[in-house]
């Protein structure tokens, strides 16, 4: 089914700051009302949205309740704020999800922690959430959402399968070399050790 979404939990990068997208937009609230409200209205699709959390909880939670009665049909919750980032980042705060997805009547996706699938077990206990997603991990780990078996694949073969599928849909070499990057390094035997990989 299509769809659209306002990604209002990007991550805080300073051409986002620039450009007044992203997690930046959550300092105009007016605004986002506005763009999703209008979308909610115009389009003859789903409009859902993305958010991260604000340090104050109650204005969390205005906000969450804003993004439903301006139209959005199913949040996408990053339980960190947009300061949480970088070599200071800490774990995401499943509590705050847990009571956005008590205070609107949409369904949720929970987004943070997620590395491996043991994490999304438990953030669907901790949460009550509808769903989970991950980003930086899932391409480190493919395979994350495969189940248990899918933390037992090998990270070699998941390149392999990774490469097969550039093969068949046109991909910049950037973001072959990103991911191969994200999947092959820090691993036994990946790039770290293999220098010469990395430069060819």
């Amino acid at each position: 089914q299509q769809g659209g979404d306002l990604h209002t939990g990007s991550c805080p990068q300073g051409i986002a700051r620039k450009g007044h997208y992203g997690s930046f937009l959550m300092d105009d609230m007016d605004l986002i009302f506005q763009i999703i409200n209008t979308a909610h209205k115009k389009c003859n699709v789903p409009i859902t949205a993305k958010m991260r959390i604000f340090p104050d909880e109650q204005k969390t939670l205005q906000y969450a309740k804003m993004l439903q009665d301006a139209g959005a049909q199913l949040l996408t919750v990053h339980g960190r704020t947009r300061d949480n980032k970088g070599a200071t980042c800490t774990p995401a705060d499943w509590n705050i999800i847990r009571k956005i997805k008590e205070h609107v009547s949409v369904p949720v996706i929970a987004n943070g922690n997620i590395s491996k699938f043991s994490d999304v077990e438990d953030c669907f206990k901790e949460t009550g959430c509808d769903a989970v997603m991950s980003a930086e991990w899932l391409r480190r780990n493919p395979a994350l959402f495969a189940g248990k078996d899918g933390e037992s694949k090998d990270p070699f073969d998941l390149a392999d399968e990774y490469l097969k599928f550039c093969k068949q849909h046109t991909t910049p070499i950037s973001f072959i070399r990103a991911h191969m990057f994200k999947m092959l390094n820090g691993i036994p035997g990946g790039l770290q050790d293999n220098v010469y990989l990395r430069q060819n």
